[in-house]
């Protein structure tokens, strides 16, 4: 009976860690909504659905801004879960994916292309083949999150990688069924070619408070730039 109590007691800590993590595969045959808004330099949204519970597919669409220009990016993606370690009141997830589709640029009418001719105008616009592709892994506990995650871009002969880590605390130990509530320090650095300008970001450094519950997933907070950042979750 012990046994029995301290399996069903881990099973459902698990669950709860579970239902913390931003991740591309929620459980088997469940789907995975998330929408990303990082200030004004970026905004992605995603739809994966997971067969089983170790790999989904789904829709990627990813916008880009600098002083430039933007780059609108949608791509077909497949997310596999290269290595999990269930503790006793832990998990650790270690994620790859990939994907391919197209990507379309517009320059600001700023940028150094020259006016009045068709030749610019289609310069100002072009589209082509996009690629993308990252990893990314996570730890935690019921009061306790940290994450890191590579994602590289690729389209129209330039590249664009976003690197992201976080760092979180729990005031208290969560329930599944119960809200929970995260503080969060965020570091992001950003590098790569949009439009006519190759940027350099520098880290950019984010306090962020998360909360959800059950299935339901919402965190927002703001940069040490003093730009919004939010993002939302569903798994259904």
């Amino acid at each position: 009976m012990n046994k029995l109590m301290c399996l069903t007691l881990s099973a459902l800590a698990l669950g709860c860690i579970n239902a913390a993590q931003a991740k591309p595969i929620a459980y088997a045959r469940g789907s995975t909504a998330m929408l990303e808004y990082g200030g004004d330099s970026m905004i992605e949204a995603q739809v994966f659905y997971a067969p089983r519970f170790n790999y989904s597919f789904g829709l990627s669409a990813l916008r880009l801004e600098n002083a430039s220009g933007t780059r609108d990016q949608t791509v077909a993606r497949a997310n596999y879960l290269l290595k999990r370690w269930n503790l006793p009141s832990a998990q650790g997830n270690l994620f790859g994916y990939a994907g391919i589709g197209t990507a379309r640029t517009r320059l600001n009418a700023s940028a150094g292309t020259g006016s009045g001719s068709a030749q610019n105008a289609q310069a100002r616009s072009r589209s082509g083949f996009a690629s993308s592709a990252g990893v990314q892994g996570d730890y935690e506990t019921r009061w306790f999150y940290s994450s890191a995650r590579v994602d590289w871009n690729h389209a129209l002969q330039q590249s664009y990688r976003i690197d992201t880590a976080q760092i979180g605390l729990s005031p208290y130990a969560h329930d599944y069924k119960d809200w929970a509530t995260f503080f969060l320090l965020q570091a992001r650095h950003m590098q790569g070619d949009i439009g006519m300008d190759a940027v350099e970001s520098g880290v950019e450094l984010a306090a962020l408070v998360r909360v959800f519950r059950g299935n339901f997933w919402l965190e927002g907070g703001v940069t040490d730039r003093g730009k919004p950042q939010a993002m939302l979750m569903m798994n259904f």
